[in-house]
C-alpha cells in the first residue's frame, strides 16, 4: 500500500502501488516485486528466480566483492560503528516481520 501523510498525523495506507502509479502517472515503468532472495534473514541474497531481474535488465554480481576498495586506511574509515550496524539490523528485522 502507498501511504499518505499529513503533517503531525500517522501515515494512512490509501492506494495500492498500481493504483497510485496509474492515478499519478508517476513511476509508470517501475516494478514492485519481491526480488526472491534465497535467505535474506540469513544474509543470503542470491536470487531464487531471475524472471523479475531479467525484466529490468539487472545483471547479478557477487555482492560479497562489493564495497570500499583502496588502501587499508581508506577501508578502515568506511567501517561503521557496531551500534549503527545493530540499529540497522534491528530496523531491517522489524520491516521483514511487519
Amino acid at each position: 500500500m502507498i501511504s499518505t501523510m499529513e503533517y503531525g498525523r500517522a501515515p494512512v495506507d490509501t492506494l495500492s502501488f498500481k493504483q497510485w502509479q496509474t492515478g499519478s502517472g508517476k513511476d509508470r515503468h517501475s516494478l514492485f516485486s519481491d526480488p526472491g532472495f534465497k535467505g535474506p534473514k540469513q544474509y543470503d541474497f542470491h536470487l531464487r528466480n531471475t524472471f523479475t531481474i531479467r525484466q529490468i535488465g539487472f545483471v547479478p554480481f557477487d555482492y560479497k566483492k562489493a564495497g570500499v576498495t583502496g588502501d587499508e586506511q581508506w577501508k578502515k574509515s568506511a567501517i561503521l560503528p557496531d551500534n549503527i550496524i545493530r540499529e540497522f539490523d534491528k530496523s531491517v528485522q522489524k520491516i521483514m516481520l511487519d
